[in-house]
């Protein structure tokens, strides 16, 4: 993972860090859809997971995510209350969620997919989303939809 990356996502407001709560392999995907979703364009997202016991001396609010999606906000929390001192123990579990290899990757055709599938499961708010996403979403839908008539 690039520096750009870890460091566009230590942007703070309010002293509060977003992240997103997973507890399995949909809860990781779901956290994909909605950054995805929120984007003017699809790209590749790398995530790193870290384990609870190394935020376990912050404090987390409740607030909903504010991305295109259903049934999915609720999955976002805040950070909250950060300082300098608190900002290291989350940059710690950070280092530590490298260390173990648990950075996640997705594809930009993995995030296509993906946000193809929740279109289709009616996950997505259609009208909140950028045009060219939604373009891709439908491109990706009909590419599917073809390939699986050309096997049948």
């Amino acid at each position: 993972m690039d520096a750009d990356t870890v460091v566009a996502e230590f942007r703070t407001e309010k002293n509060k860090l977003s992240v997103w709560k997973v507890e399995n392999e949909e809860d990781i995907n779901d956290a994909f859809i909605a950054l995805a979703s929120n984007c003017e364009s699809i790209g590749t997202i790398d995530a790193i997971k870290i384990e609870e016991a190394d935020l376990k001396q912050l404090m987390f609010d409740e607030e909903l995510g504010d991305t295109p999606t259903r049934n999915i906000n609720q999955k976002h929390c805040n950070i909250v209350g950060l300082n300098y001192v608190n900002l290291g123990n989350v940059i710690q579990g950070i280092l530590n969620g490298l260390k173990k290899e648990q950075v996640v990757r997705k594809t930009k055709p993995k995030i296509k997919q993906l946000l193809a599938d929740a279109y289709e499961a009616d996950k997505l708010i259609e009208e909140e989303i950028a045009p060219g996403v939604m373009r891709d979403i439908r491109n990706t839908i009909e590419k599917r939809n073809n390939s699986e008539r050309l096997h049948n």
